[in-house]
Formats: C-alpha cells, sequence, structure tokens
C-alpha cells in the first residue's frame, strides 16, 4: 500500500518541480536547483510516510470488519480518491482560500464517491483483484522513490552542514 501513497505523492511533487524548472533555470543555479528538488523528495517521503501511517493508525482504531479486512485494496481507493478529491480543489484556489460550501460541498462528494467504491469493490471480486494488480504493479516505484527521497535528505543534512 505504501507504493500507492509513494506514486501518488512523489508524482505529484515531480509535475509541480517540472512545472516550476522554466522559471528555476532563469533565477537560480544549478546548485539551488539541486537544493529545491532534494527539500521537494525528501517533503514527499516524508508525506508518504504520513499518508501509510495515518491509513494504519485508521486500521487500529476502526473495527476490524471496517477496515484491517481488505486493508490493501480499500487503502488504495482511499488514496486514489483523496488524491483526485486534492487535485481539483487545488483547482479552486487562487490568492485566498476556497469558500467553506465549496469545501464541505467537496468533501461531502468525495467522501459518498468513496463509498460507493468502497461497496463496488466489495462486492465486485473481479475488481477487487484488479485494484490489487494495479496497487501491485506500482510496487516498481518504490525502488525508485523511496531512494531518491533518501537521497534527497542527504543532500540536505550535506548542505546544511557545510
Amino acid at each position: 500500500m505504501f507504493s500507492v501513497a509513494v506514486f501518488v505523492v512523489f508524482g505529484w511533487s515531480l509535475r509541480g518541480f517540472f512545472n516550476l524548472l522554466p522559471s528555476f533555470l532563469r533565477n537560480h543555479s544549478p546548485n539551488e536547483i539541486l537544493g529545491i528538488l532534494s527539500y521537494m523528495m525528501a517533503f514527499a517521503l516524508v508525506e508518504s510516510l504520513l499518508v501509510i501511517g495515518g491509513l494504519v493508525l485508521a486500521s487500529v482504531v476502526l473495527p476490524g470488519k471496517w477496515y484491517k479486512e481488505g486493508f490493501a485494496h480499500k487503502s488504495f481507493l482511499i488514496i486514489l480518491v483523496a488524491a483526485i478529491w486534492i487535485i481539483r480543489l487545488q483547482g479552486y484556489l487562487s490568492d485566498e482560500w476556497p469558500a467553506k460550501e465549496i469545501l464541505i460541498q467537496g468533501f461531502g462528494v468525495a467522501f459518498l464517491i468513496l463509498i460507493l467504491l468502497l461497496l463496488i469493490v466489495h462486492f465486485l471480486k473481479p475488481l477487487q483483484n484488479l485494484v490489487l494488480e494495479v496497487e501491485d504493479r506500482l510496487q516498481v516505484f518504490l525502488y525508485l522513490y523511496v531512494p531518491v527521497g533518501i537521497l534527497g535528505f542527504l543532500i540536505i543534512i550535506i548542505r546544511n552542514l557545510g
């Protein structure tokens, strides 16, 4: 399940970095750009750990039938719906926070979609197997992104000590 969180968080961080890269190239030295990327990758690793830690904590607190059984596919759907909701929420962000109504309405819609998806995947075993297969395929990103996050931490430590 960690692979899904890593894929979403690192993917979104890298998208943001490459979106800003042209302005970085004009205004910063290569060393400063490496520092920015290192901070982004280190924070993405911490954020991924917090996401999966929150899901594990929820599985410990909630009754077993609610979340422990089927943890992998339920966590996959929670991360997927949360990521889509946050991406859509960013579309509303400008110089000020979105209205409270937009936040509540968006959360309500995301929650209802999550419940619907959880029910569908729970009762349709082939769809559950598909979700688990996708989650399994995302494991490859652990071998790429986790070392990049650790390398980001090492670069930050070296830059701050030197």
